[in-house]
């Protein structure tokens, strides 16, 4: 549980979706991920939840996904 502007700390972090989500509701996320492959595909859905609260459905085709997501 935490309030929005708090941080979220995540020690395994995997693919991100706990910091999507965090991002998401108004938190700060901090997640730490060992697996470069996770870590990767981690930060392009973090970049995605981050632009995803300020454009639109149709401004997402411009944004990449990056090779072996």
């Amino acid at each position: 549980y935490s309030n929005p502007g708090e941080t979220v700390l995540d020690p395994f972090a995997g693919i991100g979706s706990t910091g999507h989500v965090a991002l998401q509701h108004g938190r700060k996320f901090i997640g730490i991920e060992l697996k470069p492959s996770y870590f990767d595909i981690a930060a392009h859905n973090l970049d995605m939840a981050t632009v995803s609260m300020t454009q639109t459905l149709f401004d997402l085709n411009a944004v990449s996904v990056p090779a072996g997501a």
